[in-house]
């Protein structure tokens, strides 16, 4: 069994530890699987995410790491006046709609199955397989609730925005804060 201390020499600080979910354990990757396709299946069993550091290393974080950035570290706020309204770009789409939930878990390939039946009767059965990592029925089970409860309904999308950053009004802060911008930043 292999663990984050094990990988001798290599920086494991953007790796969140503990996991929020167990895992099982696997000898070899799935075929065909590359180890970049691997390694995102298993950061997706967890709701994680999986992203290239400024250093660039590997990093990870899991489903509560932007709620926790956000407790310690709170948003950057944006002045509605330094956003340009024609370059505000939001989509809606029927096609982002997951509504049937199953949940491949365990070393048995088992299915945790959750529906959404409203949404069903609204928009037609949307189904969504997703393989996983997760070791019990309780992890799976919660997976499938959030996967479900985040994309049973249409939810506006914001495809793009334009900031006017060299606005002369703008904050030094705030300017270094656009500049240092990274994935999962918090911003209000």
């Amino acid at each position: 069994t292999e663990t984050w201390s094990d990988l001798l020499g290599v920086d494991i600080s953007a790796i969140d530890t503990p996991g929020t979910y167990d895992l099982f354990s696997s000898v070899a990757a799935p075929e065909p699987l590359n180890a970049l396709n691997y390694v995102q299946i298993v950061a997706d069993s967890g709701s994680g995410f999986i992203y290239e550091t400024t250093s660039g290393g590997i990093g990870y974080q899991d489903q509560d790491a932007r709620a926790d950035y956000v407790t310690a570290n709170g948003f950057v706020n944006i002045s509605k006046n330094f956003i340009l309204a024609d370059g505000i770009n939001v989509t809606t789409s029927r096609n982002d709609i997951i509504n049937d939930v199953r949940v491949i878990y365990g070393a048995a390939q088992d299915v945790m199955q959750v529906e959404e039946l409203d949404s069903i009767s609204q928009y037609g059965r949307v189904t969504e397989s997703i393989e996983t990592f997760l070791k019990n029925s309780g992890d799976a089970d919660t997976l499938a609730d959030r996967l479900v409860l985040l994309n049973a309904y249409p939810q506006p999308v914001i495809q793009g925005i334009q900031i006017q950053i060299d606005a002369p009004t703008m904050s030094s802060p705030l300017l270094n804060s656009l500049v240092g911008v990274f994935f999962g930043m918090p911003v209000s």
